[in-house]
């Protein structure tokens, strides 16, 4: 059985992109930003957009979902960046 390589944040950059054709105000793609926390230009519709489009990318690329937008997501997560969620996704779907 072939090995799938993920290519997360390829799944999280176009995810963003998705997302700023739909809020232009947003900033460029870089992996530091900050989608919530203190530094953050994401307002809470923005934050949730973002993970629906990315939950749907993660199951069109046939990925696990680390299912960021359960119950606790706002509280789970204080401060978190772009790199964040790659790596969330990578450690998700590593092979084990």
């Amino acid at each position: 059985m072939a090995v799938k390589k993920t290519n997360s944040s390829q799944i999280v950059k176009n995810s963003y992109i998705k997302l700023k054709k739909i809020n232009s105000k947003l900033k460029n793609f870089n992996t530091n930003l900050t989608i919530k926390g203190n530094s953050s230009y994401f307002d809470s519709v923005d934050i949730i957009t973002f993970f629906s489009i990315l939950e749907k990318e993660l199951e069109n690329h046939g990925l696990k979902n680390p299912n960021f937008l359960n119950e606790n997501f706002f509280f789970k997560y204080e401060n978190i960046k772009i790199t964040d969620v790659v790596n969330i996704i990578r450690k998700k779907n590593e092979k084990r």
